[in-house]
């Protein structure tokens, strides 16, 4: 079997993925389109375009462009993300199937009033989407609001199915990891994002500035730059929250999933904005109870309330706090939410059920058999809205 996945560059969002194909024994190509932006590379990101031999690189010239079409007309499946949409016409055409990757098309936190603020994106689903629908095209979503934004045009009716970033998933001994995070002498709470405005971080000053009034002991992480930085820093400060509420900059991956595993709540205040969240799969894995927003993208597909994490309405900070309180209060549940959330990722949200799951639904397609996959990855993605 031989798989191509397009995209713009090849980052760490879709390495462990790749490598789990990889070693499915499927021969397997990442076709690039583009370099990686400088802005990445200096925000820590690794140009991993040139590290791998199962990459081509259709931005080099001619002879890669060429390579890179046979691949895409030959191989048994394609998966398309950030990609120009002529390398595939002409498989889409014959009706060989196509899996397009996406998070939600239209990202605001203010409602369908703002979906349409970008009157490129309108015209290129009204134009160059639609015709898709009468093809072997299919959509992965990497969001739980794709299907949603899909459905506003009529595009990819019963044809989206739930798929997502799949990360590096670290595999513990869940005892051992719960008895670390028993260690702490008050209760270690974390935040990573980049500090910008639609990621909410002053709903963890909030949080804090509540905490400490009622009297309740707890610790804060908070890990991560932006344009709010200096702000919630000065915010911290006039507070007094210090030393509850510890403001650290950027660090390392490795670091960050120290910090996770060490951690008894993760907290995660994005709005509709967050196409995914990559933080959710890797703070879940770390065995943290998460307390999270409905409006991210990961949120529905990973989390199920009260089971293996919390979840908030998006807005509503009394909810947010309301809920971390409740985790902080009730150790027991804390624990149990943590030790569920890890399940989720090693039982199904993994690289190596992805390729799993998406050989089966690739297979239950190509027969058109009425068999489904009724949970998880590559279950059907229903419209929420």
């Amino acid at each position: 079997m031989k798989i191509a996945f397009c995209s713009n560059y090849l980052n760490h969002h879709q390495l462990y993925l790749s490598k789990a194909i990889i070693n499915a024994g499927i021969e397997y190509y990442f076709i690039a389109a583009e370099q990686m932006e400088e802005e990445r590379k200096n925000g820590g990101w690794i140009n991993m375009n040139d590290k791998y031999d199962w990459v081509v690189r259709i931005y080099q010239g001619q002879e890669q462009i060429d390579f890179a079409k046979r691949i895409i007309n030959n191989a048994d499946l394609v998966i398309m993300g950030s990609f120009p949409i002529k390398f595939i016409r002409q498989r889409i055409f014959k009706n060989k199937p196509v899996f397009l990757y996406s998070e939600r098309w239209f990202k605001s936190s203010d409602g369908d009033n703002k979906k349409f603020k970008t009157f490129h994106k309108f015209l290129s689903n009204l134009i160059h989407i639609k015709y898709l629908n009468f093809f072997n095209v299919y959509m992965l979503c990497a969001s739980a609001y794709t299907a949603y934004d899909c459905n506003l045009f009529g595009n990819f009716k019963n044809k989206c199915y739930k798929w997502g970033y799949f990360p590096y998933v670290k595999t513990y001994d869940l005892n051992k990891l719960m008895e670390i995070k028993k260690e702490n002498d008050i209760v270690e709470l974390l935040w990573v994002a980049r500090m910008l405005d639609w990621k909410h971080p002053e709903y963890v000053v909030h949080l804090a500035k509540r905490l400490k009034k009622k009297g309740i002991k707890f610790h804060i992480n908070m890990i991560g730059t932006g344009d709010k930085f200096e702000e919630i820093k000065a915010s911290i400060i006039s507070e007094n929250l210090l030393p509850e509420l510890n403001l650290i900059e950027s660090i390392p991956n490795e670091s960050v999933r120290e910090y996770m595993e060490k951690a008894n709540i993760f907290l995660f205040t994005s709005d509709f904005n967050e196409g995914w969240g990559v933080v959710l799969n890797e703070a879940m894995n770390s065995g943290c109870a998460v307390v999270a927003c409905n409006g991210i993208g990961a949120v529905p597909f990973l989390v199920e309330d009260r089971k293996n994490g919390l979840i908030y309405n998006n807005g509503d900070i009394d909810e947010f706090c309301n809920m971390v309180e409740t985790l902080i209060c009730n150790k027991e549940l804390c624990e149990e939410l943590g030790r569920n959330a890890y399940e989720t990722i090693i039982s199904e949200w993994n690289p190596e059920n992805a390729v799993r799951k998406l050989l089966k639904l690739y297979n239950i397609l190509c027969k058109k058999s009425n068999e489904t996959i009724e949970y998880g990855i590559c279950s059907k993605a229903e419209i929420l809205d």
